[in-house]
């Protein structure tokens, strides 16, 4: 901590060692802030990241891969949610009626035993994703709606539909 109240007091030369760099990504990929866990493209690209005169990863830049890391995951996930979307869209219409949904959604529930999926949540969930669509239509939901509301419900996209 002292190390980054110097770099947050104008000390930019600070840096972390990558040891500690890795740690905290590592603490941070399996945090509920993360949609992604640390591999090793990940790794590699924080081990090439420019060091201070003593070796240490500049906090600087390691706080804005860390950044980057967490976009990028819920990028990459937000993708996967989309076309789990898809190949569960039965008609090939482009949207998901609360059946279509019904069905998909028991297959992105978390692993959270104290997470109840009964009908009633389902449609509480259906309901949540039909108004961020922006449009009056609540009989129907897009994938980029069903994405969001995945998203923002922690709810597991199976990792064949997470693009690299």
């Amino acid at each position: 901590l002292s190390t980054i109240s110097e770099w947050l007091n104008g000390n930019k030369e600070a840096g972390v060692s990558e040891e500690a760099a890795i740690f905290a990504a590592s603490e941070v990929s399996t945090s509920a802030l993360s949609f992604m866990p640390l591999a090793d493209p990940q790794l590699a690209q924080l081990k090439l990241l420019p060091r201070n005169e003593v070796a240490g990863i500049y906090v600087h830049d390691f706080l804005l891969w860390s950044a980057g890391f967490l976009l990028d995951g819920r990028r990459r996930v937000k993708e996967g949610f989309m076309q789990l979307f898809a190949a569960n869209d039965k008609n090939g219409d482009g949207v998901l009626e609360f059946a279509e949904f019904s069905s998909l959604i028991r297959l992105v529930i978390p692993t959270d035993p104290t997470f109840d999926l009964d009908e009633r949540k389902i449609s509480s969930l259906y309901d949540e994703a039909a108004s961020m669509d922006g449009d009056d239509d609540q009989d129907s939901i897009s994938k980029e709606a069903f994405s969001e509301m995945a998203c923002a419900n922690a709810l597991v996209c199976p990792p064949q539909f997470i693009p690299s």
